[in-house]
């Protein structure tokens, strides 16, 4: 996956009738800042000026259960946009 220096990026949970009062719990390394939606099912991450990996993970709550982990597949993020 490519994005631009400085770019925001969306990334989303689909929300269904199963899932649609639950809460979110997102964790980000590697570079990039969760500008929004921290807690819901859709987050946008501000990739700063630095390329390399990062991994994007994610933890749903809902009514005291929570499901397993669901990690986005490890991406390297190369910055091309000046």
């Amino acid at each position: 996956q490519t994005a631009c220096a400085n770019s925001t990026e969306p990334y989303e949970i689909p929300l269904t009738a199963q899932n649609a009062s639950s809460a979110f719990q997102w964790t980000l390394s590697g570079g990039g800042t969760i500008q929004t939606g921290q807690g819901t099912n859709f987050i946008t991450i501000d990739w700063g000026v630095s390329g390399g990996s990062y991994t994007l993970e994610v933890i749903e709550s809902n009514g005291g259960c929570s499901s397993a982990l669901v990690r986005f597949e490890k991406e390297e993020r190369t910055l091309l946009c000046k």
